[in-house]
């Protein structure tokens, strides 16, 4: 586990990109980058920079119909 996710009590399962192989098939140009994958695995949003917490809890709702 990354040492940011025992501390922020992270409980869904996460990977590393060394290379940058997933990150590069986003689009990735910035960090942080959040991407918004739905359960067929269709990317919904790519969002390049920093969200606040009301941001992200909209984006969530937005793609998801998920009030967070």
């Amino acid at each position: 586990a990354l040492p940011i996710s025992e501390e922020t009590g992270v409980t869904y399962r996460l990977t590393r990109d060394p290379q940058g192989v997933v990150y590069a098939a986003f689009g990735g140009i910035g960090m942080p980058t959040t991407v918004f994958v739905d359960a067929s695995g269709i990317v919904r949003e790519v969002v390049t920079g920093q969200m606040t917490e009301t941001q992200l809890r909209s984006k969530i709702a937005e793609h998801f119909s998920i009030d967070v």
